[in-house]
């Protein structure tokens, strides 16, 4: 037996093809895919290939490039589905950081959450969260620091340390055990279990005290956003790049990351995205890419150099220069394995498997690399309705129990 699925197409003029089945750009939003909210917060990546997400109001989701799983107030331990902050330590627990809903500690099957009530978390709006590696926690809230062992807690805030301000927004390990630590209107905070050093516009070239982001590169410096601009810090130089003296599109900038060539990708609150290799700075936004937004809270880079790249208002956008790859844990199939047709077609297809070959779900993708369409495919199904989508030629992915199966369609 032939598993069949007829696809209503409608019929409009037919356009030219210009990309490959990798496309660069891929856009994900709930209305082409299984994610749970347009607005994305946060992103950790899971070794192999999975994708862990944030949302305002849509909870936190997982993603392994096939399947979409939404964790909500509903069907989790989750007291809060906005989810501002995730970390994965080294026992691939994952650690959300919630608005109002304190943290919770997901071990995969089953849920802890710490809060004002039943911990010592000073605060129950959680923005950041770091590990050093040998099971201790950093938490940033809006109303202190708190470092967790597992059974212990310690807290830090304005009035028993010398941290500049309550309100965290960004922690990172960096240079041994010392914990980089920033605050919004308190500027940086450099912490070694004992000592406390603080950076700020009166004392260094930081550009501005609201620090939104801290990450460290494999040269040994640091990379700090703020609400002024994005500063590097080597040891002892500072050196600040804003929108006056370099290719920064925005001084507002949210979030960096690191690619395995040490180029910094850069999130801002207006510009969209930059990339800078040391020299050159190469922008994406909105207009000029497939970048679906340009208010950007998160950008994540995986073992494929697939830039994964949280929007808020425009879903998660997924972006690789060279040709977004399958999903880690997929076999691509010969294109030989099934057919479509009639192909070209003008309203019709079908698609056809060899025997015992079940199909689970389905994308098509235009010519811009954005999925148009996805759905789960049921077992008496045979039918779908895309009658929305213009004429054209389009990829369509095909998830099957074997593997993955991709095909062209045109469209006349």
């Amino acid at each position: 037996m032939k598993q069949t699925i007829l696809l209503l197409v409608a019929f409009l003029g037919l356009v030219g093809f210009s990309k490959a089945q990798n496309s660069q750009w891929l856009n994900y939003n709930p209305s082409n895919s299984g994610i749970s909210s347009d607005y994305v917060t946060s992103l950790a990546i899971e070794d192999p290939g999975t994708i862990w997400i944030g949302t305002g109001n849509g909870g936190l989701v997982k993603f392994d490039g096939t399947t979409w799983v939404i964790y909500n107030t509903s069907n989790s331990g989750l007291l809060s589905n906005w989810v501002y902050a995730i970390t994965i330590d080294e026992t691939c627990t994952k650690w959300v950081g919630t608005w109002n809903g304190g943290l919770a500690k997901f071990s995969g099957s089953n849920w802890t959450i710490f809060n004002t009530s039943n911990s010592e978390l000073p605060s129950n709006i959680v923005y950041s969260i770091a590990t050093n590696g040998n099971g201790t926690m950093w938490i940033g809230t809006s109303g202190g620091l708190a470092k967790f062992d597992g059974t212990n807690w310690t807290v830090f805030n304005t009035s028993n340390s010398d941290l500049p301000s309550n309100f965290i927004t960004a922690i990172t390990v960096f240079g041994g055990e010392s914990m980089w630590i920033g605050t919004h209107n308190g500027g940086l905070a450099k912490f070694d279990g004992t000592n406390w050093t603080i950076f700020d516009t009166s004392n260094s070239g930081l550009p501005d005290n609201s620090v939104w982001t801290i990450s460290s590169d494999i040269n040994g410096s640091l990379w700090i956003g703020t609400s002024g601009g994005l500063s590097k810090l080597d040891g002892t130089n500072w050196t600040t790049y804003n929108n006056s003296n370099s290719g920064l599109p925005d001084n507002y900038v949210l979030t960096i990351d690191s690619d395995e060539d040490g180029s910094k990708w850069i999130g801002t609150y207006e510009g969209g995205v930059v990339k800078f290799d040391g020299n050159n700075w190469t922008s994406y936004n909105a207009l000029n890419s497939g970048l679906p937004e340009n208010y950007i809270l998160s950008i994540s880079i995986d073992e494929n150099s697939t830039k994964w790249i949280a929007t808020y208002g425009g879903g998660l956008a997924v972006f690789n220069e060279n040709g977004i790859p399958l999903a880690v844990n997929e076999n691509l199939l010969s294109e030989n394995f099934g057919l479509v047709f009639p192909n070209p077609a003008s309203d019709n297809i079908n698609f056809e498997l060899p025997l015992g070959m079940n199909i689970s779900s389905f994308e098509i993708l235009n010519i811009q690399g954005t999925i148009v369409k996805s759905q789960r495919i049921s077992n008496n199904q045979n039918s779908v309705d895309v009658s929305n989508l213009p004429g054209g030629m389009y990829i369509i992915r095909i998830h099957t129990d074997h593997g993955l199966v991709v095909k062209k369609l045109i469209k006349r």
